[in-house]
């Protein structure tokens, strides 16, 4: 039987490297991109069907030539993300605004036109961008953050109503508070005990696991996972 492949982009931290880890662990064969090599390094010596791939998201012709160079993908993962401690509206400058926006959404933009034909010529494929649920409501990442993320929603949907003629699907993965690096980027970093009662990175990997599992004949376009404790990142 044919090992299926997923190319997860973002992964050398947080959701994107539990999410390849965890598909690793599964049975998939999985190309891990990021621009942190170590990190990856670490990764592809613990996982033997994983490889890793220096990629910088916001790149289009690397991208394009990593893409191009990888094996048939059956599932394309966009879980790169940035944002900024200078991030409100007030104080939030233009440089940032493009950084946000350059890694969350042109990033995404990049790597989804750049699998389309690949995954056209296997007769079709998954496409699963991590957004948030910052982007159904505000919150304290604030709005360079918030924005890129809505703006997700209109590729993921767009390109799931032009691409399902040839067997494409999307899924917006919407995780509530997690624990990753980009909590201490808060003006009022969360305490431990708070971060505590967060998702953890491999809640949200599994999540992600279950969609990519799932038959051809089905699809989710949205999926919000929170915690308990804090379900709408208050």
């Amino acid at each position: 039987m044919k090992r299926r492949h997923a190319f997860v982009i973002g992964a050398s931290s947080g959701i994107g490297a539990a999410t390849a880890k965890t598909l690793a662990q599964g049975g998939w064969q999985v190309t891990a991109a990021a621009r942190r090599t170590d990190k990856l390094s670490e990764l592809e010596a613990l996982y033997p069907t994983l490889s890793a791939c220096e990629l910088d998201s916001s790149d289009r012709l690397a991208v394009q030539a990593a893409i191009n160079q990888a094996p048939a993908i059956d599932v394309m993962i966009y879980a790169a993300g940035t944002n900024i401690p200078e991030r409100e509206i007030e104080v939030l400058s233009h440089s940032d605004w493009r950084s946000a926006f350059g890694v969350n959404v042109d990033g995404a933009f990049h790597s989804t036109q750049a699998v389309l034909p690949k995954m056209k010529n296997s007769g079709g494929g998954l496409i699963v961008y991590v957004s948030s649920i910052s982007a159904e409501r505000a919150d304290a990442s604030g709005v360079a953050y918030q924005a890129s993320k809505r703006a997700l929603h209109g590729l993921a949907e767009g390109t799931a109503l032009e691409q399902g003629s040839n067997g494409i699907r999307t899924t917006l993965i919407m995780p509530g508070l997690t624990r990753t690096d980009f909590n201490a980027l808060r003006r009022s970093p969360p305490s431990e005990e708070e971060r505590a009662k967060f998702l953890m990175p491999e809640d949200v990997a599994a999540a992600i696991a279950f969609d990519c599992g799932l038959p051809p004949h089905m699809m989710i376009p949205s999926l919000t996972v929170v915690p308990t404790a804090n379900p709408w990142n208050r």
